[in-house]
């Protein structure tokens, strides 16, 4: 399955609210390798990826427990 995976930004005292860039989609088993091989392929070392969507739901972290307020 393809995963919609972005690196998430955000979360510190200068930029609170969470933002999404470099939104690639990576060909995976499950979420979790898709984190991992975005991660990996995009050299992520303080700023991680972050699964938003997959093949069959498009863009759809708004879906999920935890909201963020905005996307780039």
């Amino acid at each position: 399955m393809k995963y919609l995976v972005a690196t998430e930004v955000g979360g510190v005292m200068e930029q609170p609210h969470y933002t999404y860039t470099n939104i690639q989609w990576i060909e995976a088993n499950n979420k979790k390798e898709a984190r991992e091989k975005y991660n990996k392929k995009n050299n992520c070392s303080y700023y991680y990826g972050r699964v938003i969507g997959n093949e069959v739901t498009g863009r759809r972290i708004y879906d999920e427990e935890t909201q963020h307020n905005s996307f780039c």
